[in-house]
């Protein structure tokens, strides 16, 4: 056993939870916090002897984090999702991080599986998922795309990954950019960001760019493709939405997605 907590936060999660915890037997708790599944994830989640599950009505993504972040018992914790596997080599890596007590956290990489390709493990997420618990906390002003406030001194990087199968297909990626992009639209509407002309014009063919030859999805064949121009999609969505607010039409204003990562 690895002296360290994980959380998750749920809801409807029985498609890939089992697996998921199958992935975290080496760690002594895993907090789950659910919202109110109707389907099989309560259950999914007691049957393992590690697991302790809590209900905690839905707040927004930050918010539920920090939640679930504060019931954690251990010194370290780490972030996964419902639909991400930890691999073996990043158990090691928590583990070797722990032991030798030199740093406040760990970022290590999430690789996507879409259109059934495991994408390759070619950057460390910029979001800090693995830290010592007294150093971290969310930053509640951002409804999507959260990430931790830092205090630690020092923080290291594995190339160890989790695998994460939630936008296996087109159909689902779709929908979920559809959802996080009217959220991602008011969070900036609201902090008083605005878009302008070179913003709309330009937006989709930089981050296609940025995408498929920055980021180095041209490695993936055509499911590096598509995920680049779907990418570039998410943030031309972004800015039409927020365009939206601006000029007041629409029901973008008003809409709340309910919406899991």
């Amino acid at each position: 056993m690895i002296d360290v907590s994980v959380y998750m936060i749920t809801k409807n999660e029985e498609r890939f939870l089992k697996g998921a915890l199958e992935c975290l037997r080496a760690f002594p708790e895993v907090v789950v916090v659910d919202c109110g599944s109707t389907d099989r994830t309560e259950e999914i989640a007691r049957s393992f002897p590690n697991v302790r599950f809590f209900h905690h009505d839905w707040e927004g993504f930050a918010r539920q984090k920090q939640w679930a972040l504060e019931q954690c018992s251990h010194t370290w914790v780490v972030n996964v999702d419902a639909d991400e596997y930890v691999q073996p080599e990043l158990v090691e890596a928590i583990r070797k991080t722990v032991e030798e007590d030199r740093v406040d956290g760990l970022y290590f990489v999430i690789s996507d599986v879409f259109m059934g390709h495991p994408c390759r493990r070619w950057k460390v997420s910029g979001r800090l998922h693995c830290f010592r618990k007294s150093c971290g906390r969310y930053d509640l002003s951002n409804d999507v795309h959260e990430g931790i406030l830092f205090s630690g001194d020092r923080t290291a990087k594995t190339r160890a990954a989790v695998l994460h199968y939630g936008i296996p297909d087109v159909a689902t990626a779709v929908a979920k950019q559809n959802q996080y992009s009217t959220l991602k639209a008011q969070e900036k509407f609201r902090k008083g960001k605005r878009t302008n002309a070179l913003k709309i014009l330009f937006i989709w063919p930089f981050a296609l760019l940025a995408q498929y030859v920055g980021k180095g999805n041209w490695r993936d064949g055509w499911a590096g493709y598509v995920r680049s121009m779907m990418a570039a999609n998410y943030a031309f969505m972004k800015e039409a939405k927020l365009l939206a607010l601006q000029r007041g039409c629409g029901d973008i204003a008003e809409k709340r997605a309910d919406v899991r990562e």
